[in-house]
């Protein structure tokens, strides 16, 4: 096999880019973090949908935060009717299971999806009698805990429901292998 200067040059330029951009080494495996904060995004607008005549202005709707261990979405339909919706992911599973025993408590374990789940309603004291403003579920899948919590501070509620939330969160993290992770 005989190098010509212009094979030589070609192969040195090919060496380049695939150093310069990695195109030639192995794809970098994303942390789980990045996985969860791309499936808030992609399901924000199901979730939480703004009007159309708000469409430049979903920042005011639609708030993400990621910290060192979860993820927090933030649905806001109008003033005091907010949904929050946290993904927080645990190093193992152990400490995933203690995590979620810890929310339990006394609470009764219910099933969603074959995953443990949590649930917990309360009258607004400002409206007592009335329909449960404040809704929370707490649910494990795998690694992650999953809690998701409905605020409304009038008797109107109008932000989404934690088992309208976690149905699109489970579709679009079982379309996106979110589950899977870890294991």
């Amino acid at each position: 096999l005989m190098f010509t200067r212009k094979k030589f040059v070609w192969l040195f330029l090919l060496l380049c880019v695939c150093w310069g951009v990695a195109a030639c080494g192995p794809a970098k495996e994303p942390e789980p973090l990045e996985w969860g904060t791309a499936v808030l995004h992609q399901i924000a607008p199901r979730v939480c949908p703004v009007p159309d005549m708000y469409a430049d202005q979903a920042q005011f709707y639609h708030k993400f935060r990621s910290e060192a261990d979860y993820i927090l979405f933030e649905c806001t339909t109008a003033t005091g009717h907010i949904t929050y919706t946290t993904l927080t992911w645990y190093d193992s599973q152990t400490e995933a299971d203690a995590a979620f025993e810890l929310q339990r408590g006394d609470s009764q374990v219910a099933e969603f999806h074959g995953f443990p789940l949590l649930m917990w309603a309360a009258d607004d004291p400002s409206f007592p009698g009335g329909p449960k403003e404040n809704q929370s579920w707490v649910w494990q899948a795998g690694q992650w805990l999953i809690h998701i919590r409905s605020f409304n501070d009038t008797n109107l509620i109008s932000s989404p429901h934690p088992e309208s939330v976690s149905d699109i969160l489970y579709e679009v993290g079982q379309q996106r292998d979110l589950f899977a992770l870890g294991q």
